[in-house]
């Protein structure tokens, strides 16, 4: 768990940063704390695994639809990799 210190030090990186990029797995979705030290609209680039359910997948692409490119293209791969996995 989170300290309320660490929790400053993460919204204060967050806030100084130029680039936010969450590296999160399937796992962390769905499982909100009770600090949130960044927001949806904070975040440039999303990196997760394939194993996120389609509903997470959604929500970023249309919160972050004008923010930026990259993360549509990172979370579209990630849907089309998880309805078609490679052979």
């Amino acid at each position: 768990k989170d300290t309320f210190k660490e929790y400053k030090v993460k919204k204060n990186i967050i806030n100084k940063s130029e680039m936010v990029i969450l590296l999160a797995d399937k796992e962390k979705f769905g499982n909100g704390g009770i600090m949130t030290f960044a927001e949806v609209t904070d975040i440039d680039i999303l990196i997760t695994d394939s194993g996120v359910e389609e509903k997470y997948l959604n929500f970023f692409i249309q919160k972050l639809f004008f923010r930026s490119y990259l993360i549509q293209v990172l979370l579209l791969v990630n849907l089309l990799l998880s309805k078609y996995p490679p052979m």
